[in-house]
C-alpha cells in the first residue's frame, strides 16, 4: 500500500482503510471474552512497573542507540517509504503529539498510525517533537543518521539491529511498556525528560 500520493488514489486509499469500518457485535459472550482479556492485561503492567528504567528513559536510549548505528528514519515522506518497501523491518514508529497541528500533517499521521496498528508495527506516542528532536540531533553523526529530513522530526522509525545483534535493555523495556499499553485508550503518551 503506498502511503505517499496525491489526488483521488490518496483519498481512495483513505476509504479503503477496513479497520475502521469493521462491524462489532455486542453479544454477552463478546462480553465474557472482553472481560477475561482485561484480567489478563493487569499481569503486563505490573511486570512493566517492576521494570528498572522509565518510558521516557527508555526511548531516550533506544533512539541514541539507534541513531549511532543508523537504524533511524526522520520524516514523514521517508517513514511512508519505508514502511511501504519494508514494514517487517521497523521496530517501533514515534509520532509527537504536538505534530498535528496542521492539517495535512494530521492526515498523514494518521494514515501512518493506521498502517501500523494493521501491520503490527509497534506505536508510541510522545509529547514533544522538540525534545525528541534534541535527542536525535545530539546523538547524531551526519553519515550515522540513517535516511530522512533532518529538519522532520513528526514521524521516526526505528528499525530493528542487525540479525546478529541483540536487543539492548533499553529496547527491551520499552517494547515491554508497549506491550502492557498497547491496548489502553487514550495511548498513552511518553514524556521525553532532559538527558539525566
Amino acid at each position: 500500500m503506498c502511503l505517499v500520493k496525491s489526488g483521488i488514489s490518496y483519498v481512495k486509499q483513505v476509504v479503503d482503510m477496513k479497520p475502521f469500518y469493521r462491524s462489532i457485535s455486542n453479544t454477552s459472550d463478546d462480553y465474557s471474552s472482553m472481560d477475561s482479556g482485561l484480567s489478563n492485561a493487569g499481569s503486563d503492567t505490573e511486570e512493566f512497573r517492576e521494570s528498572t528504567m522509565e518510558p521516557g528513559c527508555a526511548l531516550r536510549s533506544t533512539l541514541q542507540a539507534a541513531v549511532s548505528q543508523g537504524r533511524v528514519t526522520c520524516g514523514i515522506y521517508e517513514a511512508a517509504q519505508l514502511l511501504e518497501m519494508a514494514p517487517g523491518e521497523v521496530m517501533l514508529c514515534v509520532v509527537p503529539v504536538d505534530a498535528s497541528a496542521d492539517v495535512t500533517l494530521h492526515i498523514h499521521l494518521t494514515l501512518i498510525e493506521a498502517f501500523c496498528w494493521e501491520n503490527d508495527i509497534r506505536l508510541i506516542k510522545v509529547d514533544s517533537s522538540s525534545n525528541l528532536r534534541d535527542i536525535v540531533t545530539k546523538s547524531a553523526d551526519s553519515k550515522r543518521m540513517g535516511s530522512g529530513s533532518a529538519d522532520d522530526f513528526n514521524c521516526l522509525l526505528v528499525e530493528f539491529p542487525p540479525r546478529n545483534a541483540e536487543l539492548i535493555e533499553a529496547e527491551e523495556e520499552l517494547l515491554m511498556f508497549h506491550k502492557a499499553t498497547c491496548d489502553k485508550v487514550p495511548q498513552p503518551i511518553v514524556t521525553l525528560t532532559d538527558n539525566p
